[in-house]
């Protein structure tokens, strides 16, 4: 029987993205000692005559691959430094001053309730109205019209946020919120095929909000999540989101101080 594979990771050799502006990331795929192994660079670099423009060192995420019930599951070996001359030999990427941090508040706010409706305009792209149900979102695009329900979710007056998520995929992202119990959960759709699909994450970064950890998202369409360092009270791990495919993953920015209770917001690099 032929094992199935899952669409993210891929197993492939080369550069593999959307192609837009022209960046993609670099994959592989290797058997080491009777193991599958692949790995996919953290960054996107152009692709120049068909082949990555890929600078002498870069970091990349590792899977080694095993059989389970007829299926390929990858599991997550960290994310270590490769040269460009050998992208099969890991090691410790070298410490780096880290650059200056994005824009991380004011938070997004605003949103649409249930019975209400976005419409998206974008060139190029078809004008797109979507409607927040209690139970689902459901979207019309060129009178084609799709649903996606919120699942086993037990979902408290969810929102439709009004920013839209720039993080580079095809057509946007739309960002829901759905209070679950005490936590507030979150759900990111991306357009497939001109229908909406909750996008799947590739870390086990948290998505939402609970008592340790927070998602939000900033009025010029950037998302976070922020996880409150053990033992402080206003020193946090944060991530920033991007989306790839129907994939979403997070990047580390490091620790940052944030003052929560001053106005505006303050926050620096601790």
């Amino acid at each position: 029987m032929q094992a199935s594979q899952p669409f993210r990771p891929p197993i492939q050799a080369g550069p593999l993205g959307t192609m837009v502006d022209g960046v993609v990331r670099q994959h592989d795929w290797w058997l080491e000692r009777g193991r599958l192994f692949s790995s996919r660079s953290v960054d996107s670099f152009p692709l120049v005559s068909q082949s990555v423009d890929l600078p002498d060192v870069y970091a990349a995420v590792r899977w080694r691959w095993t059989m389970v019930d007829g299926a390929m599951v990858p599991d997550r070996l960290g994310r270590p430094c490769v040269r460009r001359d050998a992208p099969r030999e890991p090691f410790p990427c070298p410490a780096q001053p880290r650059g200056p941090l994005p824009v991380l508040f004011p938070a997004a706010t605003s949103g649409v309730p249930p019975g209400g409706s976005l419409i998206r305009q974008r060139s190029g792209h078809p004008t797109r109205t979507i409607t927040l149900g209690k139970d689902g979102i459901v979207a019309e695009v060129d009178g084609r019209r799709s649903r996606v329900d919120f699942g086993q979710l037990l979902v408290i007056e969810p929102r439709l946020f009004r920013a839209p998520v720039e993080t580079g995929a095809r057509g946007g992202v739309l960002l829901t919120m759905v209070g679950v119990a005490d936590a507030a959960g979150y759900i990111a759709y991306v357009w497939s095929d001109g229908a909406l699909v909750a996008a799947r994450p590739v870390s086990d970064v948290p998505f939402g909000s609970s008592f340790s950890f927070a998602t939000w998202l900033t009025n010029d369409g950037s998302l976070f999540t922020r996880k409150t360092v053990r033992g402080t009270e206003d020193q946090f791990r944060v991530w920033a989101w991007s989306f790839e495919g129907t994939t979403r993953d997070a990047t580390d920015l490091g620790v940052v101080c944030i003052d929560l209770d001053s106005e505006p917001i303050a926050y620096h690099r601790c």
